[in-house]
């Protein structure tokens, strides 16, 4: 019900900005986010159309679990195995299955999705994992479907990924208001703190190539005093802004005049305030 001009994809990911996904799948192609999508384990049927954006095509808790996998895991997809190994009762080996790893993505790109996934838990749609006593370093998205027909929650540490659906077997309302993050996150965030409790606290490693730098919020671009709002960024290394903000200048003083009286100047200020 409201427009909030620019931002960024970051923020847009963390708020469930739809508008925003709309804009990103029309300037790359829906063909080229199916590719993506197949790379990254999802095997059941997309339409390349682009509310594929938002969510239209009915893809399985299996296969969203392992895509997101590939993020959690540097861009290297591995095969879901149900059954590792059978022994008898001699401990001889009757069948091993060795999962089958692939690199999907560049762990450069994989790392700057998980950090733009962190957002939606320290400042956007998930953030109420937080506030639940969920501390641990983590990354995930909500979602939610016309008609509050489907719910989701799917998120992952360095070292875990798992994933909540709550629905009906058919297309039908579960309740009005139902949201992701009011019905699958909870059960998420409960099931997470108990499967991590005990283990070491593990953050994402950052790759190669993998640089900060503090832009303006406003124009993205590389900060400067001036700019009343920054924040750091995360960037592959070449993909650095190169320009410094051209919204908010600062304002120079050429100190080699000596005409400038500061004592006197600051005086008048003083006696003066209307004038600041």
């Amino acid at each position: 019900g409201k427009f909030d001009g620019p931002i960024s994809l970051r923020k847009a990911l963390a708020l469930s900005k739809n508008l925003v996904a709309v804009k990103l799948i029309q300037r790359i192609g829906p063909t080229n986010v199916i590719s993506y999508a197949r790379k990254m384990g999802i095997r059941t049927p997309l339409p390349a159309v682009l509310s594929l954006s938002l969510g239209s095509a009915d893809v399985t808790l299996f296969d969203m679990v392992s895509a997101y996998g590939v993020i959690a895991n540097s861009g290297i997809r591995v095969d879901p195995v149900m059954i590792l190994k059978v022994v008898d009762k001699y401990g001889r080996v009757l069948e091993e299955n060795k999962p089958f790893a692939e690199e999907v993505l560049s762990p450069q790109t994989a790392y700057i999705i998980s950090s733009m996934m962190e957002s939606v838990l320290s400042g956007g749609t998930a953030s109420s994992a937080r506030s639940a006593g969920f501390t641990r370093p983590a990354a995930g998205k909500t979602g939610t479907t016309n008609d509050y027909t489907d719910t989701w929650f799917v998120g992952f540490t360095p070292d875990l990924v798992s994933g909540v659906w709550v629905g009906f077997d058919q297309k039908k309302s579960i309740a009005k208001g139902a949201t992701g993050a009011g019905l699958a996150l909870p059960i998420w965030t409960v099931f997470m703190k108990k499967a991590t409790e005990g283990t070491p606290v593990a953050n994402f490693q950052v790759p190669q190539n993998i640089v900060r730098a503090n832009i303006c919020t406003e124009s993205g671009l590389l900060a400067t005093p001036a700019c009343p709002r920054t924040r750091s960024e995360v960037y592959i290394k070449d993909n650095v802004p190169d320009r410094t903000c051209d919204l908010h200048r600062v304002q120079s003083i050429d100190s080699q005049i000596k005409d400038y009286n500061f004592q006197q100047l600051d005086k008048g200020t003083l006696d003066n305030p209307e004038k600041l």
